[in-house]
């Protein structure tokens, strides 16, 4: 069952309840009120309650195109028919009329506060229950942990190439469903899948899920290509499911504390972003070395900084220049460094790496100072970040001033769990435009890839 239907069905069967409680409350006070003179069948009358019964029904399985809907919504007013012929026989002989106005009116009442933001607050939306496509690394370190730890979000099954992998990590996990890949799709009691397969392969998966009517969370980098990305959000749109690009370390409340010194300009007119992530070598086999399956480190490390400067800045670069260095052997790009050029002559340096000392930082340079992460990216849910704050008002060395600002330990990963389902089932509205933010880092890294081909600066503009 799709989240948006959550809130309709709460909606008719909110609706019910309340007419429900109204009937008997007439009901019982009919009993004491009404002569025992005015009689009347309570065949008849059931039968008589049963018709618009049977056809609001009707009309909530129309609206939901499903059967078990139909179903739940029959059983409800079933349900309150009978409470309106065994306690509100006299009550409803003698004020159909008054009780029919009731009834549109609290219908009326009720679709108002449907359309309201106040919904929310009246129903809780049921969690939004995941799939596992891929059991990869960071799925059973990071995701699956934060999708348990979330309170809008629910374990469904657990899918990989591998059924015994899969079992492996359902025991784990402690998911009572496991299967490969298709067994995920085709599973309709799963809202959202999150797709952790290699990178070549987001495509195909992604495109699957959203045909099959799941939202989708995708490890980044999304994909290999741009026409890849627009594809996939296009999939998504036709088949009304959204889909997001796991970038999580933007969940991170340092990085929104960065932001509030840079607006309060704690550190004067900033203009320059500097980025670098980069970790020790993989063992040998490792997928990111495999071209065909959207290896390279360009898509796997350097989308970090790269994404990071477009968030620092709150804009789209308007050029990229990019060089990287590639393994002979294996064909894929082990290292680079690129130049990110701003409007109003900022820019963002980026440089990553493979089989390099362990780094995960980015610094801000403004007119007066400089703001620096040294964990920027990857950072563990026990792990306290530091701002690292240097600054001057007076423009020379004597006046330095040098604070650190300490981040609560927070999961990153949880946060963004919980911006996906919330975004979702309408419970709060992201930031930021999944699909729009996607598309926008997909064409960025597009930049790079064809920048470093043509050894010249590439513009975005010319990007299609």
């Amino acid at each position: 069952m799709q989240p948006e239907e959550y809130g309709k069905i709460h909606f008719f069967l909110g609706i019910s309840g309340l007419i429900q409680v109204i009937s008997m409350i007439g009901s019982f006070n009919s009993i004491v009120v009404l002569s025992s003179k005015e009689k009347k069948s309570h065949t008849s009358l059931f039968l008589l309650s049963l018709v618009p019964s049977i056809i609001l029904s009707i009309i909530a399985y129309i609206i939901f195109s499903r059967r078990d809907v139909g179903l739940l919504a029959i059983s409800y007013v079933i349900f309150e028919s009978v409470n309106e012929v065994v306690l509100g026989n006299k009550f409803y002989q003698k004020y159909t009329k008054i009780i029919l106005i009731q009834k549109v009116s609290i219908v009326v009442i009720g679709i108002r506060i449907y359309q309201s933001n106040y919904f929310i607050l009246i129903i809780k939306m049921a969690p939004l229950k995941f799939g596992i496509i891929g059991c990869s690394r960071i799925a059973k370190r990071s995701v699956i942990p934060a999708i348990l730890k979330s309170e809008f979000a629910e374990l469904g099954i657990i899918g990989s190439r591998d059924t015994k992998k899969a079992k492996e990590f359902a025991n784990e996990f402690d998911c009572q469903k496991f299967g490969n890949y298709d067994d995920v799709i085709s599973n309709n009691e799963i809202d959202a899948v999150y797709i952790s397969t290699p990178i070549g392969k987001h495509e195909e998966w992604v495109n699957k899920a959203a045909s099959a009517g799941k939202h989708v969370y995708c490890e980044k980098s999304s994909t290999d290509s741009f026409t890849s990305a627009k594809e996939m959000v296009e999939c998504s749109k036709n088949n009304n499911v959204r889909i997001m690009e796991g970038f999580m370390f933007r969940f991170h409340p340092q990085h929104q504390k960065v932001k509030e010194l840079i607006n309060n300009k704690k550190i004067g007119n900033v203009d320059l972003f500097n980025g670098s992530f980069g970790f020790p070598s993989f063992p040998d086999g490792d997928i990111r070395y495999n071209k065909e399956l959207g290896g390279g480190f360009l898509n796997d490390t350097g989308c970090y900084p790269i994404y990071a400067s477009r968030m620092i800045f709150g804009e789209e670069p308007v050029s990229v220049f990019c060089h990287s260095y590639n393994d002979s052997k294996m064909d894929v790009d082990i290292k680079g460094t690129s130049i990110l050029t701003y409007k109003n002559n900022k820019t963002a340096n980026v440089t990553y790496a493979n089989g390099s000392y362990y780094q995960a930082k980015y610094e801000v340079w403004g007119s007066q100072g400089i703001i620096s992460l040294d964990r920027a990216y990857s950072v563990p849910p026990d792990f306290i970040t530091k701002i690292n704050l240097q600054y001057s008002m007076e423009n020379n060395w004597d006046s330095r001033k040098n604070e650190i600002i300490k981040i609560p330990a927070t999961d990153h990963f949880v946060k963004m769990i919980d911006a996906f389902c919330m975004e979702i089932t309408g419970k709060e509205k992201s930031s930021f435009n999944f699909e729009k933010e996607l598309l926008n880092q997909a064409k960025v890294m597009e930049a790079h890839r064809l920048s470093n081909l043509i050894h010249k600066e590439k513009y975005l503009d010319d990007i299609d």
